[in-house]
């Protein structure tokens, strides 16, 4: 009977410690994810809003476009307005125009971006922003390091 009690014993400590175990790599699964926010003074009028989350085979990308100037302008831009790619001459944007009015700090979001499988050139993610104001073509080009060796 006292050996069905040790054994027992034992048995229940080894569980703790396997869960204890898992809990711990779980944990430490999550910190190597990485989250980088960031951003950019595009000219007078817009910030962009970069948030990269995820693990190096699936980057999460989320941006948004802040106008911080203070008269009412519309934008108009096909999609997407932010666009990313792993090649810096390598943007590709589609469809109709959309035109958005926007006032003094409004944030416009943009869709989620998910890159999976891309051969990135040194880690380095290159971002375009076109669009157009009062009949004059704006783009702006550049490049952010990411490091996928997490």
């Amino acid at each position: 009977m006292k050996r069905f009690e040790i054994w027992g014993s034992i048995s229940v400590l080894i569980i703790l410690v396997l869960a204890i175990f898992f809990w711990y790599m779980s944990q430490l699964e999550e910190d190597q994810a990485m989250e980088i926010t960031k951003t950019v003074s595009l000219d007078d009028l817009f910030l962009l809003h970069i948030q990269f989350s995820g693990e190096a085979d699936n980057i999460q990308v989320k941006c948004s476009l802040q106008y911080i100037g203070e008269e009412e302008v519309t934008i108009q831009h096909q999609t997407p307005l932010v666009s990313l790619s792993a090649h810096e001459d390598v943007h590709r944007v589609t469809g109709g125009y959309v035109y958005r009015t926007l006032h003094n700090s409004d944030i416009y979001y943009q869709p989620n971006m998910e890159i999976e499988d891309v051969e990135f050139e040194d880690g380095i993610i290159y971002f375009q922003v076109r669009y157009q104001m009062n009949g004059e073509e704006k783009v702006f080009t550049f490049e952010e390091e990411i490091n996928l060796d997490m």
